[in-house]
């Protein structure tokens, strides 16, 4: 994540865009895809959680009835798909909220 009150140079976009484009993370997505899976699992094992997990369901419109369907999910998230979107955050400007973890 980048963040910055200041403008980004052109140069320095271009820098990100090429660092994003050349770099293979395939060994830290795999990393991050088992710990979104553990977490879930943990949250799908424990009844007094399960109102978050349902909760986080909601917020974000999405359909994980299931372990396995969620680990699917998971599983189908590609680096390019990770690429496209760095690259969108790059190129476009954006803004973030930050919430407080319930």
């Amino acid at each position: 994540m980048l963040s910055s009150s200041d403008i980004m140079t052109h140069s320095l976009v271009s820098l990100i865009e090429n660092k994003i484009n050349n770099s293979t993370f395939d060994k830290e997505l795999a990393s991050v895809k088992k710990r979104l899976i553990e977490q879930y699992q943990l949250l799908a094992d424990n009844p007094d959680r399960l109102y978050k997990l349902y909760s986080k369901k909601q917020f974000y419109r999405l359909n994980t009835e299931s372990a396995s369907q969620y680990e699917s999910q998971i599983d189908d998230i590609t680096s390019e798909q990770v690429r496209a979107h760095m690259r969108r955050f790059v190129s476009e400007p954006t803004h973030t909220v930050f919430l407080q973890p319930s």
